[in-house]
């Protein structure tokens, strides 16, 4: 269980350093979360759900504050060696002024996650918080090493400039914001817990390919769409001649075929006649749209 260990006056007002506040990098939660921690008494240990509840937020969210604490300076990470030789509990000191001058800049990103280092995730259940008052120090802290930038490029995608860069030269500029674009998708897809640490190591893997395969495939011909537009006429007589059975509207119009619900407010599904794999994407939206219609042979 994470322990916060509080040392400051008894007294029914606090006094805090105005330093942290005036950060224009540091985001509100975490100037809240702070200013929380440095007025709370020296006889109070709290633990991570204590601050969960008491911010109305979730322990992935606290863990981040902390991280954004440590980037600047506001906190320490920290562990002591047992008189076994064994590592003790990892735990966290809270300071009142920042262990460095130099504020992050503004498109230094908080660090996502939680605080720790190294590929060994954190026990959280022998995590320890810490306040302490640094400002008599003589000789304050080096300062903690930052998290490499990164910069969102679409939605769940991130890479650093080096990397943009690469990928820029070696493929272009269309094609790397396709890549970007795929992969967005794709994780919005698929649970996080498939997703892969480094974007830029998955757009190589296959994302490039993805694009090259897409760009090499040859449109269908006019008869094809032509065919593809009869299946969708058929599958509408289908849906029509089942109306009661679903809650779906399906339309064969001129250029493609529409997938919805008849009921509330939802982004229709659209499958254009010349699109290549035409009757896969179908079948898909059929099974999707819990429609019983395969393509007969």
């Amino acid at each position: 269980m994470t322990v916060l260990k509080i040392k400051h006056h008894e007294k029914n007002y606090v006094i805090l350093s105005k330093k942290p506040l005036e950060f224009q990098t540091l985001s509100w939660e975490a100037k809240g979360m702070w200013s929380y921690l440095m007025s709370r008494p020296e006889n109070w240990n709290p633990n991570v759900e204590h601050l969960v509840n008491s911010f109305g937020t979730t322990k992935k969210r606290v863990w981040n504050i902390l991280g954004e604490l440590i980037e600047h300076g506001l906190c320490e990470r920290g562990q002591e060696r047992l008189d076994s030789g064994r590592m003790g509990p990892v735990f966290y000191t809270i300071y009142e002024e920042p262990l460095f001058k130099k504020c992050l800049p503004h498109s230094q990103k908080p660090h996502s996650g939680p605080p720790h280092s190294g590929n060994r995730p954190p026990n959280k259940d022998r995590e320890i918080i810490r306040k302490e008052s640094n400002k008599e120090e003589a000789s304050p802290s080096p300062r903690p090493k930052s998290f490499s930038t990164r910069i969102e490029r679409a939605t769940h995608v991130f890479t650093s400039k080096e990397d943009h860069d690469k990928l820029v030269a070696e493929h272009g500029e269309v094609k790397t914001e396709w890549c970007y674009k795929t992969l967005s998708e794709w994780k919005l897809d698929k649970p996080k817990g498939k997703w892969r640490k480094s974007d830029y190591l998955s757009i190589l893997r296959w994302c490039v390919d993805a694009h090259d395969e897409k760009k090499n495939k040859k449109k269908p011909s006019q008869a094809d769409a032509e065919e593809n537009k009869k299946t969708a006429n058929s599958l509408e007589d289908f849906i029509i001649k089942n109306a009661h059975r679903f809650d779906v509207k399906v339309e064969a119009l001129h250029k493609h075929i529409e997938f919805g619900y008849r009921s509330g407010n939802y982004q229709p599904t659209c499958i254009p006649y010349h699109e290549h794999g035409f009757i896969d994407r179908l079948e898909s939206a059929c099974h999707k749209y819990q429609i019983p219609w395969r393509k007969s042979a």
